[in-house]
């Protein structure tokens, strides 16, 4: 990443109190904080992986200001992103239940909102994860050579119902909300609670739908890796996939 560019592209949209750090470094972006006399920004260069990202969230806050961190500036070509300080996590505060309940039906709103944008998201590049593409993103799952052991693997491949619920829900009440989103927030809930509890219906197909989408997503920023920073990578991804295969199985 260019840093001196990067610095004076910042400085052209705040003024910063203290130098420039970074963050974190990782193969799909990389992230410097902002001092500033109010708080703090953040600078985000993404990768070509992540390319989209800047556009996307500029066009998501001008929509939802109300619901995404306010978006200073980006670039688009350059896939640069300045946001404002989103404020302290949730889980700072103990994850509490009643947080979630008001946060989750706006998200699910905004989600809904952007429906009517859909074409729009993947002519600038934002990858198509609808439920009609899923079972044959699940197939190419399937045929890879994924980090797991072989028996896990072998498993996974002779269970169909994953690409059966994707079928499904497409014709589900359930198929408008991102499958992923609902499958990130339970488990960040339930582990953070210390339980888990069952689910019928609905959610229970959102949750196997969502374990595998959460697989596929991680898929592509893995075939974007080089073999050496795979290694770091398949720690976290053979987590992922455990998961999902757990949905099945």
């Amino acid at each position: 990443m260019d840093l001196v560019g990067a610095e004076a592209w910042i400085r052209d949209h705040v003024e910063p109190v203290g130098g420039i750090e970074t963050e974190h470094e990782r193969p799909w972006a990389t992230v410097l904080r902002v001092p500033l006399a109010g708080g703090v920004a953040w600078f985000k260069a993404c990768a070509p992986v992540q390319a989209f990202e800047p556009w996307l969230t500029a066009e998501l806050f001008a929509r939802h200001p109300d619901r995404v961190a306010e978006v200073l500036g980006h670039d688009e070509e350059r896939a640069w992103l300045l946001l404002g300080d989103a404020g302290t996590p949730i889980g700072a505060f103990g994850n509490p239940a009643e947080t979630w309940l008001v946060a989750l039906p706006r998200h699910a709103e905004l989600q809904r909102g952007e429906v009517a944008h859909t074409l729009e998201h993947l002519a600038h590049g934002v990858p198509d994860l609808r439920v009609a593409t899923l079972p044959a993103r699940y197939d190419d799952l399937l045929r890879r050579d994924l980090p797991l052991e072989r028996r896990r693997s072998i498993g996974c491949a002779r269970s169909r119902p994953a690409s059966r619920s994707c079928a499904t829900s497409s014709s589900h009440t359930m198929s408008r909300k991102r499958f992923s989103t609902t499958t990130s927030t339970w488990r960040t809930c339930t582990r953070r609670a210390g339980s888990s509890a069952c689910s019928i219906g609905a959610f229970a197909l959102a949750m196997r739908v969502g374990a595998f989408a959460h697989a596929i997503a991680w898929l592509r920023q893995r075939d974007h890796l080089s073999a050496m920073e795979r290694t770091e990578f398949d720690r976290g991804f053979r987590i992922v996939l455990r998961r999902a295969i757990a949905q099945i199985s």
